[in-house]
């Protein structure tokens, strides 16, 4: 019964190390997948809702897309400066 028990623990050991080993190997290829191929503000080619290119810094209606941050009038956040609220 001892044998047993001592080759299971060691079965269990051998597994966990397979297991370290395959994740520290894996680990590299996790790590490079960057976002390089993705496209940014500066490429020029984002667009918003209306079809309007993204820059970057404040747009005329007041939001920097790049901070994600809205510093403009309460006209400005339905995106249409009419000098309405949300169109009322």
């Amino acid at each position: 019964m001892l044998k047993t028990d001592s080759f299971s623990h060691w079965l269990r050991i051998a597994l966990l190390v397979v297991i370290a080993t395959v994740m520290l190997l894996a680990l590299p290829l996790v790590v490079s997948a960057g976002p390089n191929n993705c496209t940014s503000i500066q490429d020029g080619w984002l667009t918003d809702t209306l079809g309007n290119p993204l820059s970057t810094g404040y747009d005329q209606f007041g939001y920097n897309y790049q901070a994600h941050q809205f510093n403009g009038t309460y006209d400005g956040v339905d995106r249409v400066l009419d000098g309405l609220y949300f169109g009322a």
